[in-house]
C-alpha cells in the first residue's frame, strides 16, 4: 500500500495537461544537490568545530600560563595543550560517546533490512557506508556523530529496526545520514563529548549543547531528506512512531544520553504532549505540520 501511494504521489505531482510537450527543466548554474546545507551553513559548521577543537584546550592552557608566571614557557606550554587537546577531541570523543551510550557495533548479517537501506541512501549522496551501532532502548530513534569519516557513525534502537518499515527506515536514516554529510553530525560530536563530564552537575548542560549543535537544525535537514527520498509520507510516519514512544527511553539515566539528548532525530525523553515546545520549529509536532504541507 506504502509502494502505491509512492508511486501515486510521484505521478500526482508529474501529471501535465494533455497535448503539452514537457519542457527540459532549466537548472541553476550550482554543483550542490539540494539535499546539500548552504554554503552559509557550511561555514558556519567549519567555524563551530575550530572553536570546539581549540577553544575547549585553550582553557587548561591559559590556567598553565597563568601558573608559570613565565610567557614565553606559557605560551608554549600552551601551544602544546591546545594541539594534544584539539587531538584528543578529534580522535576520541566519538568512541568514548558510543562507549558511554551502551552501543553495539552491527556484526554481519545482522539487520540487513537497515543496512541494505543505508547502503542505497548513502550511494545516492556520494559518502562511504558509515559504521553502524545499535543500542538496546525501547524508544524508536536515531542518532548520527563522528568527527570525521574515518569516525562517521549512524546508531539506532532496536525497537527502530523492528517497528519500522523500509520507507520510514529510509526516510529516518537520510535525516541523520544528511547529518553526516553536512557536518552537523560533527558540531554535535565534539559539543556533547565536551559536556559529558559536566552533565551529572549542570543538567542544563544539554541545551547547551543543542544550541552549540545547531538549533533550528532538525526541519531543513527532514526538507532535504525528503527531496532525497522523495516521500514525504514516509518521513511523517517516522517522526510520529518517535515522537510517541520517546518518553520510554532509558537512556537518560546515561550521562552521554543526557549529553546527546537533543542530538537524536526526536529528543530522548521528550512528551508528545508537551505544548510548551510548540514554538521550538525542532518539536516534532512542528516538523510533522510542515512535512504535511508537502504532500
Amino acid at each position: 500500500m506504502a509502494e502505491g501511494y509512492r508511486k501515486n504521489y510521484r505521478n500526482k505531482n508529474n501529471r501535465r495537461p494533455q497535448g503539452t510537450q514537457q519542457k527540459a527543466p532549466v537548472l541553476p548554474h550550482s554543483t550542490t544537490s539540494p539535499w546539500d546545507a548552504s554554503a552559509k551553513n557550511h561555514r558556519v559548521v567549519d567555524a563551530k568545530i575550530v572553536i570546539l577543537c581549540c577553544g575547549a584546550p585553550a582553557v587548561p592552557a591559559a590556567l598553565l600560563g597563568l601558573v608559570t608566571g613565565n610567557w614565553i614557557i606559557g605560551t608554549a606550554v600552551g601551544v602544546c595543550v591546545v594541539v594534544a587537546g584539539a587531538f584528543f577531541l578529534w580522535n576520541r570523543s566519538t568512541s568514548w560517546l558510543l562507549k558511554s551510550l551502551g552501543c553495539v557495533p552491527v556484526g554481519s548479517g545482522q539487520y540487513q533490512h537497515v543496512m541494505t537501506v543505508i547502503k542505497g541512501i548513502c550511494d545516492s549522496v556520494g559518502i562511504e557506508l558509515p559504521h553502524l551501532y545499535v543500542v538496546d532502548d525501547p524508544s524508536i530513534n536515531t542518532l548520527s556523530i563522528g568527527t570525521s569519516q574515518k569516525y562517521m557513525s549512524l546508531v539506532f534502537t532496536g525497537a527502530f529496526a523492528g517497528t519500522l518499515d523500509s520507507l520510514e527506515i529510509e526516510a529516518a536514516m537520510a535525516h541523520e545520514i544528511l547529518h553526516l554529510r553536512s557536518r552537523e553530525a560533527t558540531v554535535g560530536t565534539l559539543a556533547a563529548f565536551i559536556a559529558l563530564p559536566l552533565v551529572v552537575v549542570l543538567p542544563g548542560i544539554s541545551k547547551v549543547v543543542y544550541r552549540i549543535s545547531g538549533k533550528g537544525r532538525e526541519m531543513p535537514a527532514d526538507i532535504r531528506a525528503v527531496s532525497l527520498t522523495r516521500h514525504p509520507p514516509s518521513l511523517y510516519s517516522a517522526l510520529k512512531l518517535m515522537s510517541d514512544t520517546a518518553e520510554r527511553s532509558i537512556l537518560l539515566k546515561r550521562a552521554a544520553g543526557r549529553a546527546t539528548k537533543y542530538l537524536w532525530t526526536v529528543p530522548l525523553g521528550e512528551r508528545p504532549d508537551d505544548m510548551t515546545q510548540l514554538g521550538n520549529v525542532d518539536h516534532p509536532y512542528v516538523r510533522m505540520s510542515a512535512l504535511q504541507e508537502l504532500y
